[in-house]
This record gives structure tokens, C-alpha cells and sequence, in this order.
């Protein structure tokens, strides 16, 4: 068990290596965490254990949200296990990694078919999103595409959780 003390001291290490990183580079922003003991108390978090499990559980919820568009339940979050936080935040990371990577196919193709539609009407792009054309396909083909992937993604997810509390409970 720590106590508050190694538990700033911990958080100020964090905001430490936070800055280092930040003042690599002129272009990098990013927050700072609260070193204030009393602030970390009323989220329970006393110790060095729990602040690590907060973290590890606002990971996986924040996480949840951007790759799946749903915040999960911070309860049953908080009740899981390190482990099994850690390999969740994997699944989300690997879910994360590939909508990024459809993400960035479908901007080439996007960019192929700026072109053509530019050839197609002898304009430029900044005419083509004058006329609305441009932005009114693109936007409404990647909120298609993007709440179909994370669906799959998501129902994948959820099918083989289902299967493995079946198989545990038999």
C-alpha cells in the first residue's frame, strides 16, 4: 500500500516524462494530471495501485468511445481486473489501428476520385466543393462506411465475449 505522498510524487514522475515529451518537439501539446492528493481522493484513488487502475479503466472507456461511438459502463469497468483491462485496451488499440487504416484507404480513394470528377468537369477542387459536390459524396460515404466498420468491429467483439462466457460457464 502507498501512501499520498508516493502518490504525487508518482503523478509529478507522470508529468515529468509528459513534459520531456512535449518539449521535444514545437508542435506536440498535451495535458498535465492533477498533483493534488485531495483532488484524486474524491475518485477514490489514494494510492499508487489505484491511480494506475483509474488510468488503465479512463483508457479503455475513452478508448471504447472514439472506436465504437458508445461509452461502456464505468462500473463494470472499475470492477475488472488489471489484466483484463490491459487486454481489452489491446482489442481496442488493434480495432483502432485497422479503422485508421480503412480510414486512410478510403481518403486515397477519395483523392483518386477528386481527380476524376475534376477531369470529368474541367474544374478544381475548391470548385468542385463550391458546387457542394465533393463534400456532400464524401461526407456521405464515409459516415456509411465508418458506422458500418465500427458496427462489424464492434459486433465481432461482442460475439466472441458471448462465446467466451458460454464456453466458461459450461
Amino acid at each position: 500500500m502507498t501512501t499520498s505522498n508516493e502518490l504525487v510524487k508518482h503523478i509529478e514522475a507522470l508529468n515529468a516524462k509528459t513534459q520531456t515529451w512535449i518539449d521535444a518537439a514545437p508542435v506536440r501539446w498535451s495535458t498535465l494530471l492533477v498533483t493534488d492528493a485531495a483532488h484524486w481522493a474524491v475518485y477514490g484513488v489514494t494510492t499508487v495501485e489505484e491511480f494506475d487502475h483509474y488510468m488503465l479503466v479512463s483508457d479503455v472507456y475513452e478508448l471504447t468511445r472514439e472506436v465504437y461511438g458508445y461509452k461502456p459502463s464505468w462500473s463494470e469497468l472499475d470492477r475488472s481486473s488489471e489484466a483484463e483491462l490491459k487486454r481489452r485496451l489491446e482489442l481496442l488499440v488493434e480495432d483502432n489501428r485497422r479503422i485508421r487504416d480503412e480510414q486512410d484507404k478510403v481518403n486515397a480513394e477519395e483523392l483518386a476520385k477528386e481527380a476524376v470528377l475534376c477531369e470529368e468537369h474541367g474544374v478544381d477542387t475548391e470548385t468542385l466543393v463550391r458546387w457542394g459536390v465533393l463534400e456532400a459524396y464524401t461526407a456521405w460515404r464515409s459516415g456509411v462506411k465508418w458506422m458500418n466498420l465500427k458496427q462489424e468491429l464492434y459486433m465481432k467483439r461482442f460475439e466472441a465475449a458471448l462465446s467466451d462466457s458460454m464456453q466458461a460457464a459450461n
